[in-house]
This record gives structure tokens, sequence and C-alpha cells, in this order.
């Protein structure tokens, strides 16, 4: 328990500057450092007094809490109106952007992200200081220093493009002890060449035959999970669109899934032999439909209604 005032401690006045105080500490130290007066008690009682005030002190933070509040009397004593030090703050988060193939975003996926944090100090403890004295050569008397990890993070089935996720804890320390932060990562999912995404849903366009079109027919068509088979019905058109239900993306909700949504487009062959084109004429002599028919006359009709 100590009462004396921090700044009589280190024998500084109240308006120094934070590179006097630090000279004052290191005279200071190399005095009564414990190390050098072995068995003293008188000095080691000191030398703690002189280390507490430094920490103080030279902590901007700690250091203008001590000036509003602190001088009635130290941290250690219980006085009325007198509140203990500020808890040490929080360590600041890290920031990371993964890149995920398109289909590991949507089937989930565990990666290693390698990263560097500022970690509590292994040389010094994070205390910042060196055998009573000098800063530590280390972290340069920050008591933090700078470390290489890898963290595991699990991707949930169904991310998208600016998707966050938090690692709680897995930032960078705090200083002087205080808790470390989060890393905040956010995703960035490649594009894929067949389906288009919106939203949970997913489509795609896929080519059919003449007769497929005209005849109906059940075809393959590719999904995220595997092929699957759609009924194609007689008289598909080009542009056509089909739903598939639960075959899109996996919902971040972890209920259900989105729908995939196929598009057709007639594949129109190109006729190369005189016996295709007879097939053709054939063909159209048995359809003879005419699906202009009437156009004109309706553009003619909103002219009129136009004054066209």
């Amino acid at each position: 328990m100590f009462t004396r005032n921090y700044y009589d401690i280190l024998g500084v006045s109240v308006t120094a500057s934070l590179r006097e105080i630090r000279q004052a500490f290191r005279r200071l130290a190399r005095e009564y450092s414990p190390d050098i007066a072995i068995g003293d008690e008188r000095t080691a009682t000191l030398f703690v007094e002189i280390e507490e005030a430094y920490q103080v002190l030279s902590d901007p933070t700690r250091r203008t809490f001590y000036d509003d509040r602190g001088q009635r009397g130290s941290p250690g004593r219980k006085e009325p109106g007198f509140a203990p030090a500020q808890t040490p703050p929080r360590g600041s988060d890290l920031h990371r952007t993964v890149e995920l193939p398109f289909e590991g975003a949507l089937r989930g996926s565990t990666i290693r992200l390698p990263i560097v944090r500022e970690a509590r100090c292994d040389a010094c403890g994070g205390s910042g200081v060196r055998a009573y004295s000098d800063p530590c050569p280390r972290c340069l008397g920050s008591g933090l220093a700078a470390c290489q990890e890898e963290v595991e993070v699990a991707i949930p089935p169904g991310v998208d493009t600016g998707f966050q996720l938090r690692i709680h804890g897995k930032g960078n320390d705090g200083p002087r002890g205080g808790p470390a932060g989060d890393i905040i990562v956010l995703t960035r999912v490649h594009p894929h060449p067949f389906f288009e995404r919106k939203g949970d849903n997913l489509y795609c366009e896929i080519p059919i035959t003449v007769p497929e079109a005209i005849l109906g027919a059940r075809i393959s068509v590719p999904t995220p999970d595997g092929t699957t088979v759609m009924t194609i019905p007689s008289g598909t058109q080009s542009g056509q669109v089909f739903r598939l239900r639960g075959r899109g993306c996996p919902r971040l909700s972890g209920r259900g899934r989105g729908d995939l949504y196929v598009a057709t487009r007639v594949d129109i062959p190109r006729v190369v032999n005189p016996e295709g084109e007879d097939a053709v004429r054939h063909l159209g002599n048995l359809y003879p439909q005419h699906p202009r028919s009437g156009l004109e006359t309706s553009a003619l009709a909103r002219e009129r209604r136009h004054g066209g």
C-alpha cells in the first residue's frame, strides 16, 4: 500500500514530458534495482514504488486518470470517492479478406488463415522493461511484439461475397494485459462459369434441341450437388424458365435452400444438305402457324390511338 505521489517518487514535475519520465525511471532503476542491492528489503520496496509510478505516468491514459483523481492516493489505497485504476484497453481488431471457390462457399469449409498479430511480449512478460531499467529491446517498451500464427476459420455453407465472420479473441492483444481484439473475416466468392447467384437462388441456361422442344423430353441438368433429371414439356419455347425447388444455395440460417431456375435455349441447327432442307420444309407444311400474324394490325391500331 503506497501513499506517496507518483511524481515525487520519480522526482519529476507534474508537467514532465514522457522523455523526462523515462530518463528519471532509468536513473532510479539503476540505483535501486534489486539486482544491485541484493537482500536489501528497503531498496526492493522503493523499487516497487518506482516501477508502479513509471507504469502509470508513462501511459497517457492512466496518467490522465491519475492527474484527475489519483493524486489523492495511490491505486492501492481504498479512499472514499477514489475509483481504482482503469481496466487495460482492449486490443485492436484485425481485418482479413479470404478468397473462396464457388463450390467451397456453397458447401462450407475450414481454412487455415495465416495472420500477423501483436501478442504479449515473451521477452519482458508484457511489462515493456528489461532488467528493471531500460525498455525491452524486442517490443521497444510497448509490451507487445509481432508474431505470426495460423487461425482456423470455419466457413459456414452458403456464404456469399461480402459475408463477415468474427473470430473472437484472435486479434491483437491489449496493452498492459488488456483483452485481445477480434479477427473480422470478409469473404470474396469467385464467380461460376455456369451458375449465376442471386441471393439464395441460382440461375442457369440449358440448350435443348428442336425435337426436344417440340416433343418434350427428360434432360440432365447440372446442380451444385450433381446432375438431376428435369422434364421438358412438349412445345417448350426458347427462354422458358423452370424452377427446381431446393436445388439452390444453402441458407445461412440453416433452414433449407434456395431454388435453381433453369432457362431453356432452343438450339437451331444449321442446314447443310438438301435432305435437311426438305425435312424443314416438310415440317413447315405440317405446322403452318404464323407467329407474327396480327403484329402489323396491332401496330397500326396503336398508331391510330396515339394520333400517329
